[in-house]
Parts: structure tokens; sequence; C-alpha cells
């Protein structure tokens, strides 16, 4: 019975988790849309979240939430959903790394917000890497492969470590720490404080 009421506890607190990312990703692609400055920067001079990874969070947010019900036992729904989205994530860091490498205009920036060097930002490949480590675990939990749950516990766990490593560089003003390295974009404040949640999300979800 405890056992039942902790795994009823840690689901209600995925959801509302996975809530608070689309919540917070939304407000931030609005913010890009409309250039209303106070909604893409919580810190002055701080890197700014890109569309595509705001859009990105959107669809972390969705996989974060079905695979909680497919740990309550709602298998068929999350295993024609979590996949699609994780696709189409794959596809938004594909897309990302062409822009990157081949120094184009990223089509998104310029299709929602217009042709403006000044607002667009192109993620991290930390946060790229932490994009491909999502899918990677929400794929081993559809999978059922052997040893998912303490995959979401490792996955997580560096998912954490890399958002909260980005929270104190700007606490204390060390770019290095959110990867703000020569050429390589930093990792904004809102994306490192959605990894952190989303870390935690998915180590709650493997204690059940």
């Amino acid at each position: 019975m405890q056992i039942k009421k902790e795994a009823k506890v840690n689901s209600n607190i995925v959801k509302i988790l996975s809530l608070l990312i689309v919540l917070s990703a939304f407000i931030v692609i609005l913010g890009r849309i409309f250039n209303v400055l106070v909604l893409r920067y919580f810190l002055p001079n701080a890197q700014g979240m890109s569309l595509i990874t705001a859009i990105s969070f959107v669809l972390t947010a969705g996989i974060i939430y079905y695979l909680n019900e497919h740990q309550k036992g709602n298998i068929f729904t999350a295993s024609v959903i979590v996949p699609f989205f994780t696709s189409m994530i794959l596809l938004l860091m594909l897309y990302h790394l062409v822009s990157d490498l081949t120094g184009l205009h990223p089509l998104l920036d310029e299709l929602f917000i217009g042709h403006n060097e000044e607002i667009v930002y192109i993620p991290s490949l930390l946060t790229l890497f932490n994009f491909l480590l999502i899918s990677l675990a929400a794929m081993m939990c559809i999978f059922n492969k052997p040893g998912y749950k303490r995959g979401f516990k490792i996955i997580g766990a560096i998912i954490v470590l890399t958002g909260l490593t980005a929270v104190l560089g700007y606490i204390f003003n060390q770019s290095a720490m959110y990867y703000l390295i020569e050429d390589n974009n930093g990792m904004a404040i809102q994306t490192a404080s959605l990894f952190i949640i989303t870390g935690i999300s998915l180590i709650l979800l493997r204690k059940y």
C-alpha cells in the first residue's frame, strides 16, 4: 500500500512538472514571435532560448507526460505518441545541426520572427546532446529495454547536472559554466532550468 501511495505521489509530481515545462516553453515561443523582451530573457545580457529549443521542450513535456502514463500501465497510447514526439525532436536537432554547420539562417526563426540576426539563437551543442539523451531514455522505455529505469536515473542525473552547472554559471557570472566558449553558443538560463525539471522528472519516473 505504501509503495502504491508513493507511486501515485510521484506520478502527480511528474504531471505537474510536465505542465510546467510546456507552459514555460510556450511563454518563450510567444516572447520570440511577438518580440516581448521580458519573455525572451530572464537576466540582462543572458543567452536567449532558441525557437527550436522551445519547440523541443514542448515535445519533451509531451514525452514526459506519456512516459508517466506508460509507467501507470497506459502502454498503447504512449507507444504511439512518445515515438512520434521523439522523432520530431530528432528532426529538429538534425535541422539545428544543418543550420549550424552550413551557416544558413534558421527557417523557423525567419518564418515566425523575421530575418533579424539580433534575435536568432541556435541551440548550444550541449542542449542538442541533452535532447538526444531524453530521446534515448524515451525509446528505451517504449521498447522495454532491460535496465531502462536505471537509464532514467543516469540520464536524468546527467541532465540535471548540466542544467544546474549552467544556472550556477549565471549566478556566479562564469560564462564557461553555461558553456559559452569561443564560437559555441551558451545555454540559456531558461533552457538550463527546464533541463533541471526534465531530469528530475526522469529520475522520478524510474521509481515506479
